[in-house]
């Protein structure tokens, strides 16, 4: 596996300089094929998706001895967000409770996720998930609200933990370092910190567009 490439440079457009959930579930949806608009592929599509970011770092570790693969790291991550985005919308989520975004705030993630190696850091965000998408997978019987608004609650808090792991895996990249070097106070780190979402978000939507564009929006591979 490659590593040490550079992070894509993509085309984006000006209305997507800054997506909040509801704007980038908007532009996803517009690739998004129909049996991708349910919960029963929805759920083992983002546990896969999870699996396939642990994948790329454990490959880090053995084919180039930790020397970390940047755009993998990236294209992983904009595919775990968009089938959070995209579970979310069909749960009848298009904003984020503030009271998440506290509570992932409060639990001092950012710090959290920098004491841990990179191959482990997204257990540290993804197991409260995984336990609730199996969760949600069984039993093989209709789900009442109340399940379906819990599910949301854990996604949700998903979503709001995304944003700091993606500065933990993207920030050492060479592209950052002037971003990294303006980033002196508390404000400036939660900046970088949305910056690199950002870029993690506009990758995914200029990656699914251009695959629309080109007739290869159906099918499996990471570079199709």
């Amino acid at each position: 596996m490659a590593t040490n490439k550079s992070l894509p440079r993509v085309q984006v457009r000006t209305s997507d300089s800054h997506l909040d959930l509801l704007h980038y579930q908007f532009r996803v949806l517009e690739t998004a094929l129909p049996p991708a608009r349910s919960l029963r592929y929805q759920v083992p599509a983002l546990l896969s998706e999870m699996g396939e970011l642990y994948g790329v770092l454990a490959k880090e570790v053995r084919d180039a001895k930790g020397a970390p693969n940047y755009p993998a790291r990236q294209a992983e991550l904009g595919d775990v967000a968009y089938l959070t985005a995209i579970t979310l919308n069909d749960l009848g989520v298009k904003a984020v409770s503030p009271s998440y975004e506290r509570k992932v705030e409060g639990f001092g993630l950012g710090t959290a996720l920098r004491a841990v190696e990179a191959p482990y850091c997204p257990g540290v965000v993804f197991g409260p998930a995984t336990v609730a998408c199996m969760k949600f997978l069984a039993p093989k019987v209709p789900k009442p609200s109340s399940a379906r608004a819990t599910f949301a609650g854990h996604l949700q808090r998903l979503w709001c933990s995304l944003p700091y792991l993606a500065e933990v895996l993207l920030v050492g990249s060479p592209e950052y370092a002037p971003r990294r070097a303006a980033a002196r106070t508390d404000v400036g780190v939660a900046r970088l910190r949305e910056s690199l979402w950002q870029d993690v978000l506009a990758a995914n939507v200029a990656k699914l567009a251009d695959r629309k564009d080109r007739g290869v929006i159906e099918g499996s591979g990471d570079y199709r």
